[in-house]
């Protein structure tokens, strides 16, 4: 058989055989793609509007969490119109609600935004009756309002008069307000107008929101379907939490064949707790996998050109190929018969034409072969110069980039430091005219509750201030610029400069404030920046004024001196701590707890997270503390062997304890 036949009994089945085979695969591949791609596209806008929809719901929550705690609306001695017109301010503020009401404590409504129904008892609604025994209640199912004549959903809360409910306040959220939740994310494809529909139901299949069946809306109910059964049976959060979408292909009278996906709402938004709601998007598969059935097609016509094609090319490339061989065979013969004159054309540059050209060289002579050595070698280092060249130009660019860090860096501090000053700028003069409204008559007399406000404003003032240098300190413990002034100091006289400066903050609460400088403490002097390590007491003592209580707290500093011992940090590594004082600051508050200890030192770190947490703070106090007290060459951790409160320590270095630090270091 000559080499033309087996090149056309070899080749063109496994043409054949693979056109079928990456069709196949392409096909399969895009199908997988174009499915996954939807999926996707209604997950990320669902996610996005389940999202939403528990955010407007949390802020909802937050609202009448507000109102009830007002004073305006708590106080006996404010009458109900000025609470009614309060409440109106609010409704047109928050641009939210279809109305506000008030309720005495049995049930009647006694004032209302709107004017509406009052005087009507309500006390065995929902809303009232889980209020007035002091919960944050919200309708999980909307319901219809009588007096709006729509359906709506009641937030409410209990308000309080001196420790006691004395009534509810309500709002009504109307159910229309979730078209503007969903008319913020736009869900019809552009290019190919595949609308995607979106049903937002209850845990019991009842239709709450429906972007393209209005009628729908609590009156249809959907739990017959798939894709409600198969979310109610994985309503569970997965081991990365993250919610588990499931998704199915089910036909309806209504729609015919659609893609369906849901979407749990989950735990809800921070205090909002969720109300077992689910999102329900849908596709019709005749609209979602239109460009599928095309590309199929395509596909068809496109493998049938392409095998045509590839028959002539494998008759017109067989040709081509045994031509060549038929001459070199003749031209072999020659040699093997002693004709080395002949010269042996190259006929083509693949394999066949090494094999001629390989042939041709063995009748040349050696000069040849040494020119052809001289080529590869000017070749490769034309290569080595343009890698060469090619690094210098890497070296540049990081050069340039370099630079980039160091400008970016220096941008950072000058608006670090322009910010703190602007901040601060606007705060000295307000505090001074504070300070002198509280202690000069020289700008008029304040009555008590002009002081008692008057005060709040000077607190909120040195707060803030006081968070400008947290801000300002944290940026230079990062960057390393927090400049020490280290001296020799008397432990003796550290202690006192601090418990004089914070014993008025103990007078207000009661608190049993002392210290207690063990010998022989007294006589020992440390080196350190006092200003710095009164910063980090102070820290530390204000901490344990917020968490104690009123009258009965107990806060001690205690001072003592630890020779040739080890003392262990909250990571149980063991350290050794040689002839250091350690000054202890510890209370009888509620303590630490064991698995928040290891990160209370972070910055921005609050053991109480949530919107009504009732110690303030930003959380820097502490992270700036042991940057401070690392920098001394110390220690800082809490002492979780204490059981009767927090119990915070860190160490010092005696003066003279190292020769080789200098009286000003940067951190």
């Amino acid at each position: 058989m000559k080499i033309k036949h087996k090149i056309l009994l070899v080749v063109l089945p496994v043409v054949v055989v693979s056109i079928l085979a990456i069709s196949a695969i392409a096909l399969n591949n895009f199908f997988v793609s174009t499915k996954n791609e939807i999926i996707d596209k209604l997950k990320l806008t669902g996610e996005n509007i389940v999202g939403k929809i528990s955010r407007v719901m949390f802020e909802r929550v937050a609202d009448i969490k507000f109102l009830s705690g007002s004073n305006l609306l708590s106080d006996p001695d404010t009458n109900l119109i000025q609470k009614v017109n309060f409440l109106r301010s609010a409704e047109r503020a928050y641009k939210s609600y279809a109305s506000m009401s008030l309720y005495d404590k049995d049930g009647i409504k006694i004032g209302d935004t709107r004017s509406l129904y009052v005087g009507l008892n309500e006390s065995q609604k929902p809303f009232f009756t889980h209020a007035i025994r002091g919960e944050i209640y919200y309708d999980k199912i909307p319901v219809l309002s009588e007096s709006l004549s729509q359906y709506v959903i009641h937030f409410s809360a209990p308000l309080y008069t001196k420790g006691n409910i004395s009534g509810v306040i309500a709002t009504r959220y109307p159910i229309s307000k979730l078209n503007d939740i969903f008319r913020t994310f736009p869900v019809s494809g552009s290019e190919t107008f595949n609308p995607i529909r979106l049903n937002l139901i209850a845990n019991n299949g009842l239709v709450i929101y429906s972007d393209h069946d209005r009628k729908s809306m609590l009156h249809d109910n959907l739990r017959d379907l798939e894709i409600f059964k198969a979310l109610t049976n994985n309503s569970r959060i997965d081991e990365r939490d993250q919610r588990r979408v499931p998704v199915t292909l089910e036909s309806t009278s209504r729609y015919g064949e659609s893609l369906y996906l849901g979407i749990n709402q989950g735990q809800g938004y921070l205090d909002y707790k969720g109300s077992g709601w689910f999102l329900i998007l849908s596709e019709s598969t005749k609209d979602a996998f239109a460009v599928l059935q095309k590309t199929i097609f395509d596909f068809i016509i496109a493998a049938g050109i392409i095998m045509v094609v590839a028959l002539i090319l494998i008759l017109l490339f067989s040709n081509r190929l045994t031509t060549p061989i038929t001459r070199l065979r003749a031209l072999a013969l020659q040699l093997s018969e002693g004709n080395y004159d002949i010269r042996i054309p190259t006929f083509s540059r693949d394999e066949l034409g090494d094999l001629s050209h390989a042939l041709d060289i063995m009748r040349t002579r050696i000069t040849e072969t040494n020119k052809h050595l001289n080529e590869l070698v000017n070749q490769k280092t034309g290569q080595l110069v343009e890698m060469n060249k090619d690094l210098m130009e890497s070296k540049n660019r990081l050069e340039s980039l370099n630079e980039s860090l160091i400008l970016s860096d220096k941008a950072k501090e000058e608006f670090i430091m322009m910010v703190s000053h602007e901040l601060k700028t606007p705060i000295t003069p307000a505090k001074i005219y504070i300070e002198i409204l509280l202690t000069s008559k020289s700008l008029g007399k304040l009555n008590e509750k002009q002081k008692k406000a008057i005060l709040a404003v000077h607190k909120s003032i040195s707060r803030l201030e006081g968070l400008i240098n947290d801000v300002l300190d944290v940026y230079k413990l990062d960057v390393g610029k927090m400049s020490l002034r280290k001296k020799e100091v008397a432990v003796r006289d550290i202690i006192n400069e601090n418990i004089s400066e914070l014993m008025p903050l103990m007078k207000d609460k009661g608190i049993n404030f002392k210290a207690e400088v063990r010998a022989p403490c007294e006589s020992l002097k440390v080196l350190c920046d006092p200003t710095r390590i009164a910063q980090v007491i102070g820290n530390l003592v204000r901490n344990s004024v917020d968490f104690v209580e009123d009258k009965v707290g107990k806060i001690t500093i205690r001072v003592e001196l630890i020779e040739n011992e080890r003392v262990s940090n909250t990571n149980k590594q063991d350290h050794n701590y040689t002839n250091q004082v350690v000054i202890t600051v510890e209370d009888n508050g509620p303590g630490i707890p064991p698995d928040k200890a290891k990160s209370l030192f972070k910055k921005f770190y609050q053991i109480d997270t949530t919107l009504s947490r009732k110690h303030g703070g930003t959380g820097l106090g502490l992270a700036i503390s042991r940057g401070i007290i690392e920098a001394h060459g110390g220690k800082i951790w809490i002492a979780l062997e204490y059981t009767n409160g927090t119990s915070i320590k860190f160490t010092l270095p005696l003066a003279g304890a190292d020769s080789r630090q200098t009286n000003n270091n940067k951190i």
